[in-house]
């Protein structure tokens, strides 16, 4: 989007325009919902010799990234093009064909408040101009004192698999808390989600703060992460280079719901620093070598 500002004042199309740029903000974009390993491989060019928890974490949050730019991909389509209607507190986008999802139509539409402190906004999807209307993906946002703060939206996939706009669909609903106002903290809620053919339903929560320097700090919980029966609950730290601790809190059904606690340490490169396991006092490697000394829980999940 393109906003013209001109002398002391603005003719009432650039009103128009600067007014469509604050719905637009509203939005989250890809700016704003990203998190991402620092010199990370990818997920599926790790190697054998790395810390186990160190691959974990950089597959879980590719993982977490890739939701984010499903959603991302979705809102973002609306900031290439100009709205089919407005209203002081209002804007529409389309219905258009959709290039995500071919023989699709998205229909885009946002409400917000007198105040222009809350905006409201969903995306529909239908197999004809006409409708009927499905939401795919919808949420609100509070404005603040910042330009983007706080906000929530919840993506569907069990009506993103009816048009399989992803080689990889899923079911269930992802939602998405974000906010951009402080270290841009985004919460990731999968409900009952399946993703890939086949796959069976499952429910995991992601959080992520990400620090200036290019560093960051990851909790996640999933069901089987760690083997069959093993729920855990994890928190990754890194810096900038990549170097990392995750401490793990594992509920082992097999060892009568005890709970074990299990941390390693590895280098830019993911590998192994430091691991100790509390079960049998096991050690391997050096606490000196741990770029972080001080042990973490997950404090941020739901």
């Amino acid at each position: 989007m393109v906003v013209w500002l001109i002398g002391c004042g603005a003719s009432l199309s650039n009103e128009v325009f600067l007014e469509d740029a604050d719905f637009l903000a509203a939005l989250p974009g890809r700016e704003q919902l990203a998190a991402t390993y620092p010199g990370s491989p990818g997920c599926g060019a790790i190697g054998d010799d790395v810390a186990s928890l160190y691959t974990l974490t950089v597959c879980s949050l590719e993982g977490t990234d890739n939701l984010l730019a499903q959603t991302t991909a979705t809102t973002d389509v609306v900031r290439a093009v100009a709205p089919t209607e407005r209203d002081t507190d209002y804007r529409r986008w389309g219905p258009g064909a959709w290039d995500l999802a071919p023989g699709a139509w998205l229909l885009g539409e946002m409400s917000r408040s007198g105040t222009g402190a809350y905006y409201a906004w969903t995306f529909s999807v239908a197999e004809s101009v006409d409708g009927p209307w499905e939401p795919l993906l919808d949420g609100y946002h509070y404005g603040g004192a910042e330009a983007i703060s706080t906000g929530v939206g919840a993506f569907d996939w069990d009506v993103a698999q009816q048009y399989r706009f992803d080689d990889q669909p899923g079911e269930g609903v992802v939602t998405v808390t974000y906010d951009s106002s402080g270290d841009g903290e985004v919460l990731v809620e999968a409900q009952d989600v399946a993703f890939g053919f086949g796959a069976q339903p499952a429910s995991a929560d992601w959080w992520f703060g990400a620090d200036p320097d290019g560093g960051g700090d990851f909790e996640y919980r999933s069901s089987d992460t760690l083997g069959d029966d093993v729920d855990a609950s994890i928190r990754a730290r890194f810096d900038e280079t990549g170097a990392g601790r995750a401490d793990a809190v594992v509920n082992e059904t097999f060892f009568e719901g005890a709970i074990v606690d299990f941390v390693q340490c590895w280098d830019a490169t993911g590998a192994l620093t430091w691991q100790w396991e509390a079960t049998s006092g096991s050690e391997e490697g050096s606490v000196d070598a741990c770029i972080f000394d001080d042990k973490a829980r997950a404090e941020n999940l739901p």
